[in-house]
């Protein structure tokens, strides 16, 4: 679970993720990953396909949407890809002071069974911290500067 305080409304903060450019401000520069495909959408059997590699190992990853409640929470599972199981969900809590507490609960198992925790578990749990570490900070700074309202004013005129 990562968690982080944005000074703006859960309506707004879901807006953002809902944007079309959301993923790609999402995916931290040092991982070698493209967002290839994106139904445009967050709502249920929306699918997104990012593809990159892991070392010399290239992979693809493929999600999907499978719930949906704006401005609350929206949550994917992955349908292939490297991990044996993941599950995400992505909350927005209202914090009670007009800001948001924006949430994202993991569930996930790395493939291999106890020779994949045993070989890369830490690597793996490292790796996640850092992505979302990353991706909570952008966020809360893209909505908090007023870049992200600035550019979603600029694409509706």
């Amino acid at each position: 679970i990562k968690q982080t305080k944005i000074k703006a409304s859960p309506d707004v903060v879901f807006r953002f993720h809902e944007s079309s450019d959301a993923l790609q401000h999402l995916i931290p520069p040092w991982e070698n990953m493209q967002l290839v495909e994106s139904a445009g959408s967050l709502q249920p059997g929306s699918r997104v396909v990012l593809r990159g590699r892991l070392g010399i190992i290239p992979i693809q990853w493929v999600a999907i949407h499978t719930e949906y409640d704006p401005p609350h929470l929206f949550a994917d599972r992955q349908e292939s890809g490297p991990f044996a199981y993941w599950y995400h969900c992505h909350r927005f809590l209202d914090d009670g002071q007009g800001g948001t507490l924006l949430r994202d609960e993991v569930e996930y198992a790395v493939p291999l069974g106890v020779i994949g925790r045993w070989l890369g578990g830490w690597l793996v749990r490292r790796k996640l911290e850092a992505m979302f570490a990353y991706r909570h900070e952008k966020t809360r700074n893209l909505i908090e500067s007023g870049e992200w309202k600035s550019a979603l004013s600029a694409s509706e005129r």
